[in-house]
């Protein structure tokens, strides 16, 4: 290891992040240089010319003069980008810097000298301003945590080395001649900063950078006033920034006038000065070398607000103290100097770099603009505010310091209330930058007749959804009005609105629109309305209509008639026997050799629930063919009878009806959920069953289910682990004492440091690739479990849109999330909570845990052998195909041992790869087929799931269907339906249009991917040029997949969105093109 790699783990500095690092250094370092020369020069002529009583006068000008070039520096960065604002800002402080340089060469005016403070401050405030927005935009709010102390330790640096040096240098060069040695730190500055912005000028733009902005833009009319002025933690903050810079001038008066009384020569006092720079510097420098990140990482921004505030109090009570009991004036000395060291060692280490991160949950472009009007605006107003209030003190009680410290230990104080304000908005402001949000919903209350007029006119807008609200409203406060509108309404041009309308009639039960029913059931053209239609009439009693659409050749429409003739009211003869021939077509059904006609049957079953026994149903839950199964399930569920809840959670197994087996057990809420404890309670279940019985309980959601669920928090199958976890946390459970947080997260980081143990171990294995891969997808799973069991204790609502911005955001939405966590997170347990957490390599996770959680190196094929077989459980099912599937390719010895038990797995995708390897080995080339691990690779190249986990497209590989099709062979025919997409495993296909080519798909080429979203006729042809191999995967199967991973779907819309884009894109560009 180089001095440079231990100096980055010394310093927490990662990868990549070296240069970054030190040119920020190094640009602060040149700030430090620039302004202990500005100091020592500033206030030692100033205080010689003049006494320190004329400090309040030097601050209130300060505060006009800055105020004035901050408004100007703002003008001018609405007109320019980011990086030229900082160059602006750092380009005009060297041009003031030469100036002042060159007129102290030529005159010592008391004008020129009464401005040097001034000069002073323009250095620090403007220095100070361009660089922390420079570092505030270009780390994020995790890096500013973990590198701000570092970075500021450049200013303390400089002020160190040059603050000792002070009195040679005076000596040497003579007092006003240092500020040429300023004006080179400036330029230092401007050159370093210069390089950054040119190298790493990618992490500083944002979209509003790309042009000016203009104030006819509506997102961007409005003022920074009133966005300020409605954000309390912005506001908060600004309250922070001027309380502390009141109390900084406060103090600094107070040494200042201490350090006067005690060096009254000018070469003396600025001998004094650069030594107490000196001390001070390395004060300042130890605390942000190895106290500030370490505070800041181990308890977090709230305590670091705190620290300065306190040892203000303490330090200016014991001022008062003194003054009160007229101490000695060296006493006085003493105190003053050792407060102002706490002031400035603390206030521009630990305190700057908590400043610093309060403003990262700001968005980027509103987080400049909030720096700029603290430091800019707020800051030269604190100043004004300290001078005037100074100067009334010293004009009233000028023969005594006691008001000036009573003043300061009251800002010290009100310093210290608001701190805590500031860390406690921190939090919640941090929430909000995770994209968290609120909707509140309220109905309309509608009291008078001039309301109820307004919606009998809505009954007859454009719009459909206004139509249907207005029904929906008129149901409950003028139903008679509502009652003469349904006819009218049940001719309505949109369906819904007709359909609605249909409803309305059914619920109020209006006798007098059947006629309006009959007229609009024989008009209708949406099968929809239609089926509508007919279950409405029967419930009215009009079974003579119903029964002659009892044969429609519409599946929809003749499932509502049947049902429509068994649930009629059943009051007359007629209705009577309409309701026995309604039975007579059902047991037809039922027994039917038509598939299509059996599903119809179970239709019809859930419409009518168990008045005509469970029987038939049960029959058509064993049917042969699965579309009739998952009817008949379906139809359970609506029927919500306990003597089926049994043969329901068998279907799960069945990966053909599980996702209808799972609605129905969830549409039988509670009367489902008992069956389910009592499964999930059997001695035999296996891990599968476990795994598709939680989401059950999950989806419940009744505390019956918690009560469930809460057991499986200790099982020691992580998959289990994960699925009882992340349901628990869903349902909002909260722990009041049952399993222990601190074991469960350390038996989490041990898994964690197990599977990156593994990682390392098996890296080794040339092919490997992919079950490291399976191996990383663990630890993300991991660190999913984790975040659950914080949630039983924090904010759970924030920890779940942290786990959601971990796993899908980027930048500054992963540090927010990091830094939720870390402030959810008990104290003990954040650094094993944030090393599981953190985006690190496996190496450096498992050197961060090793000393809690020890990992025995293991060669890899001994690693690769206990992964394939697995007989702890440790692995997942993925995890553990991905190693079979590896031993396989590598031909390792002891495969034949571990496969052959692994055939009969409970784990469908276990026991396929594991009777799959004993076909033939992956290395052989012939094959009978592809294996599941085959299908995943070439299931990757499809853009449709290029956001899906490989776990996942393991699940899609597993009901991917592989078809064979010869050279010359037609795929798709163009004008047929279709509802199937095809992945290319090998060859090679044509898309064209008859005669006419349009493109050829080779290997990983997709095509019909939207048929599984909107099934239309084919708009080409596709057909194969050589022998090729697909993978087909049917609309039916990927419904079913996403109901079981909704995954599948985040992908999918992210993609869709993507194409999207692109499309609005391209037109805007062809537009600009064919614009004049």
């Amino acid at each position: 290891m180089t001095i440079l790699d231990r100096l980055d783990e010394v310093f927490s500095i990662h990868d990549g992040e070296r240069k970054l690092v030190m040119l920020l250094f190094l640009q602060y370092f040149c700030m430090g240089f620039a302004a202990a020369f500005t100091q020592a020069t500033a206030f030692a002529l100033f205080l010689t010319r003049f006494s320190a009583d004329k400090l309040p006068v030097i601050y209130i000008a300060m505060a006009v003069v800055i105020t004035l070039l901050t408004l100007a520096y703002n003008a001018v960065g609405e007109r320019v980008s980011f990086s030229n604002r900082l160059k602006v800002g750092v380009g005009g402080q060297l041009v003031i810097t030469v100036g002042f340089s060159t007129g102290l060469a030529v005159s010592d005016a008391s004008w020129l000298i009464f401005a040097l403070p001034i000069l002073f401050q323009i250095i620090v405030l403007f220095g100070n301003l361009t660089f922390w927005s420079l570092a505030g935009r270009i780390l994020n709010v995790r890096q500013g945590k973990r590198l701000f102390g570092f970075i500021g330790a450049g200013q303390w640096l400089a002020i160190v080395i040059f603050g000792f040096l002070m009195p040679p240098i005076v000596s040497l060069l003579g007092l006003a001649n240092l500020l040429w040695l300023a004006a080179l730190g400036v330029l230092g500055m401007f050159l370093v900063m210069s390089v950054t912005l040119r190298t790493f000028g990618h992490l500083v733009a944002t979209p509003t950078d790309t042009a000016p902005r203009r104030q006819s833009e509506p997102d961007k009319g409005k003022s920074a006033r009133g966005q300020f002025t409605g954000n309390r933690y912005i506001m908060s903050v600004f309250a922070l920034t001027l309380l502390w810079w009141v109390g900084f001038y406060f103090l600094d008066n107070i040494f200042y006038a201490q350090a006067g009384a005690q060096y009254p020569g000018g070469d003396e006092l600025a001998g004094f000065l650069g030594i107490f720079l000196g001390v001070l510097g390395v004060v300042t420098l130890f605390s942000n070398f190895f106290v500030s990140g370490r505070v800041m990482g181990r308890f977090g921004l709230r305590t670091s607000l705190l620290v300065l505030p306190v040892g203000l109090t303490i330090g200016t009570a014991a001022l008062v103290v003194l003054d009160v009991a007229s101490g000695p004036l060296f006493a006085l000395f003493v105190i003053a100097v050792l407060t102002k060291m706490w002031g400035m060692g603390v206030g521009f280490s630990l305190d700057l770099s908590a400043r610093s991160v309060v403003y990262q949950p700001l968005p980027a472009a509103l987080r400049t603009r909030v720096q700029t009007f603290a430091d800019g605006i707020i800051q030269p107003l604190a100043i004004g505010v300290a001078g005037v209030a100074m100067l009334a003190i010293t004009t009233l009680a000028s023969s005594t310091s006691l008001p000036l410290s009573v003043g300061l230990l009251l800002v010290s104080v009100a310093l210290l209330a608001l701190a805590m304000v500031v860390g406690a908005g921190y939090r919640t402001t941090l929430v909000e930058a995770l994209g968290k949000r609120r909707l509140a919903t309220a109905d309309l209350v509608v009291s008078d007749a001039a309301s109820v007029d307004i919606l009998r006119e809505g009954l007859h807008g454009e719009y459909p959804g206004a139509v249907m609200y207005s029904m929906r409203m008129l149901a409950e406060v003028d139903q008679e009005g509502l009652v003469d509108e349904l006819p009218t309404l049940l001719k309505n041009e949109h369906s819904d609105v007709r359909r609605y309308a249909l409803d309305q009639v059914h619920e109020l039960r209006v006798d007098s629109a059947i006629p309006a029913v009959r007229e609009c059931l024989a008009d209708e053209t949406s099968p929809a309305v239609a089926a509508a239609a007919l279950r409405t009439l029967a419930y009215l009693g009009d079974v003579a209509t119903v029964l002659t659409h009892a044969d429609t050749e519409d599946p929809e429409t003749r499932v509502a008639a049947i049902a429509g003739l068994l649930n009629n009211p059943q009051l007359t003869d007629t209705e009577l026997a309409a309701a026995a021939e309604g039975n007579r077509r059902l047991a037809q059904l039922v027994e039917a050799e038509s598939v299509d006609e059996r599903a119809m049957a179970a239709r019809v079953l859930g419409e009518c629930g168990a008045v005509f026994g469970l029987e038939p149903l049960a029959k058509l839950m064993a049917d042969p063919d699965a579309s009739v199964r998952r009817e008949a399930l379906r139809a359970a569920g609506r029927v919500k009878a306990p003597q089926l809840w049994v043969t329901v959670i068998e279907a799960l197994t069945d990966r053909s009806t599980r996702s209808a087996a799972t609605s129905a057990l969830v549409a039988g809420g509670e009367s489902a959920l008992s069956q389910v404890a009592r499964a999930l309670a059997e001695p035999g279940i296996n891990r599968d069953q476990m795994i598709h019985l939680i989401p059950v309980c999950e989806r419940i959601g009744a505390e019956q289910a918690i009560e469930i669920l809460v057991p499986f928090v200790g099982s020691d199958d992580a998959q289990v682990r994960s699925a009882a976890l992340g349901a628990l946390s869903r349902c909002g459970y909260r722990e009041e004492g049952g399993h222990d947080l601190t074991t469960a997260i350390h038996a989490e980081a041990s898994h964690a440091a197990w599977l990156s143990a593994a990682s390392g171990d098996v890296a080794e294995i040339d092919g490997s690739e992919l079950l490291q891969s399976a191996l990383a997808e663990e630890v993300g799973t991991s660190q999913g479990r984790v975040l659950s069991l914080l949630s039983f204790h924090g904010d759970a609502a924030a920890l779940r849109r942290a786990a959601v911005n971990l796993e899908h955001g980027t930048g500054d939405k992963v540090a927010y999330a990091l830094e939720i966590i870390d402030i959810e997170t008990p104290r003990p347990l954040r650094s094993v909570v944030l090393s599981v957490m953190d985006d690190i390599s496996p190496e450096e996770r498992l050197e961060r845990l090793a000393r809690q959680f020890p990992q025995e190196p293991v060669g890899g094929h001994s690693k690769l052998a206990e992964l394939a077989a697995n007989r702890l459980g440790r692995a997942g099912s993925w995890t553990q195909a991905c190693a079979l599937h590896t031993a396989g390719v590598i031909e390792l010895s002891e495969l034949a041992t571990i496969t052959s038990p692994l055939v009969d797995s409970p784990s469908e995708l276990v026991s396929e790869i594991a009777a799959w390897l004993q076909q033939a080995h992956p290395s052989q080339g012939e094959r009978a087929m592809l294996s599941i691990i085959e299908k995943v690779l070439v299931l990757r190249n499809a853009g449709i799931f290029a956001e899906t986990s490989d776990e996942i497209l393991s699940g899609i590989a597993a009901i991917a269907s592989v078809r064979d099709v010869a050279a010359g062979e037609t795929i798709i025919e163009m004008g047929d339906a279709g509802d199937t997409m095809f992945v290319i495993a090998s060859g090679v296909v044509k898309v064209h249009n008859r005669e006419h080519e349009i493109n050829q798909l080779g290997t990983g080429g997709v095509f019909g991917e939207m048929a599984l979203l909107d099934p239309e006729v084919r708009s080409a042809s596709v057909t194969a040029i050589e022998e090729t191999q697909l993978l087909s995967l049917d609309q039916q199967s990927f419904f079913d997949l996403i109901d079981e991973r909704p995954e599948v779907a985040r992908g999918l819309l992210k993609l869709l969105t993507r194409r999207l884009r692109g499309t609005l894109a391209d037109l805007a560009e062809m537009h600009d093109r064919v614009s004049p």
